[in-house]
């Protein structure tokens, strides 16, 4: 199978990908790319096959209730209903919050909104509705899944290429079957970018193999709209190259739904 990891931005020249293909001699890096267009996407995953899978690092959809506020807000003339903090923050993001202790930025409130709204076209585009992970897209957060691994989650990007080169080997170091990187290991070493997507990629296979926290089942129909960010779990850096795991946990309820 591949992975297809996106570090989503609101311009493309601060899009990167990175593409693994796994198999029984472990994970290999085959792909990486800066600068990428809504168009070549679209062109990458409609060449996905069953078991391929695609993780986009940002929120796939907006709070329900703040939603519902701005629909209020155009049609009616009643009191202002008090929500709380639903109005600012997805489930999702209140759950990654009170698991690891680090809030995501507000879709509802952070400039973030501005690569939702690009990210909404690209999923229509793609012919994906349910925002929860069941299609063939699902919403990862490479700095909750560094810091779920035990890694820096912060502090390396920018022109700070020493640290992110640190992180680089380290997350290599975790990964005992290893990271075949080859000619990109340099790109990645250099561009936050491109390694943001290496870990939304490497998130990707994690959900692939049921190594992620499960969507609890009161919030599955919200997270049918909102999205869900794919957690990781703790010890699942490790597991990741075990090819008989993804035998057993990958199913056609992971399957692409979209039409090429």
């Amino acid at each position: 199978m591949k992975t297809l990891g996106i570090d989503f931005a609101v311009q493309p020249e601060n899009t990167a990908w990175c593409e693994i293909e796994w198999n029984h001699n472990g994970a290999i890096i085959c792909d990486v790319k800066e600068d990428c267009h809504d168009y070549e996407i679209i062109s990458k995953v409609g060449k996905f096959g069953n078991d391929d899978k695609c993780g986009i690092d940002v929120p796939f959809g907006w709070p329900t209730d703040f939603v519902s506020l701005i629909q209020w807000h155009q049609v009616s003339a009643d009191d202002l209903p008090d929500i709380g903090e639903t109005l600012w923050l997805r489930k999702t993001d209140i759950n990654v919050r009170d698991k690891i202790k680090k809030t995501p930025l507000s879709v509802a409130a952070d400039k973030i909104g501005r690569a939702t709204g690009r990210a909404a076209w690209l999923l229509r585009s793609l012919g994906i509705h349910d925002r929860s992970g069941k299609e063939c897209c699902v919403e990862v957060y490479p700095a909750a899944s560094l810091k779920r691994w035990g890694l820096q989650s912060h502090g390396y990007k920018g022109k700070n290429k020493a640290k992110l080169g640190e992180l680089v080997s380290e997350l290599c170091g975790k990964m005992p079957n290893g990271l075949k990187m080859g000619k990109h290991l340099q790109r990645i070493r250099e561009s936050d970018n491109v390694f943001d997507a290496l870990v939304a990629s490497l998130t990707t296979r994690a959900f692939c193999l049921g190594l992620v926290e499960p969507i609890p089942d009161n919030d599955a129909r919200t997270a049918e709209r909102e999205g869900w960010i794919a957690l990781p779990l703790a010890d699942s850096l490790h597991k990741l190259c075990n090819d008989s795991a993804s035998k057993g946990k990958h199913n056609s309820a992971l399957a692409p739904k979209y039409t090429r």
